[in-house]
């Protein structure tokens, strides 16, 4: 029974719907951003979530595609770890499932360091989507000689490979 499998079935059809909807009535310019927010949910729920830094901590949490001033395009619902996008690169399936349709548009997509990894930069730009953004110190992939590299203040170093480039 399709029930079992996923948790959001009573409320999928009302985001695909929103999202095929969008889809028809507005056509996006050359930029676009990822952002994550939270439905404020006080009650039971399996998924629910806690994220220190939001105004309202606990509720659901929402992947958006949005345009830099805020007009949603896309939302993904996040239904905890059994999501069907959830697993192993979990932040570049999300990116992936988002940007579905707009790929190979040459948009400039921009992302936090939540979202961004020299894989998925290296996998987007192959698309023809340039991709800017934040990148933790820590994520995997990224060129080691550049991260332990000890800086003064002021001081600047990069490394590019094709049309991909690391900023320190």
């Amino acid at each position: 029974m399709e029930q079992d499998n996923d948790r959001l079935f009573k409320i999928n059809p009302i985001s695909q719907h929103f999202n095929e909807t969008t889809d028809h009535i507005y056509k996006p310019g050359g930029k676009l951003c990822i952002s994550e927010a939270i439905v404020l949910w006080l009650g039971r729920l399996i998924f629910r979530q806690y994220i220190k830094s939001k105004r309202h901590r606990y509720g659901i949490k929402l992947y958006e595609l949005c345009k830099p001033n805020e007009i949603v395009l896309r939302v993904k619902i996040y239904a905890g770890k059994y999501d069907d996008l959830s697993g192993r690169n979990h932040t570049s399936n999300i990116v992936l499932a988002l940007m579905d349709g707009f790929l190979n548009s040459s948009y400039e997509l921009y992302m936090d360091n939540y979202y961004n990894s020299v894989g998925l930069a290296k996998n987007l730009t192959s698309k023809s989507t340039y991709v800017c953004g934040t990148l933790r110190f820590d994520r995997k992939g990224n060129p080691e000689n550049l991260v332990k590299k000890k800086l003064n203040q002021g001081d600047s170093e990069w490394l590019r490979s094709g049309s991909n480039m690391v900023n320190k």
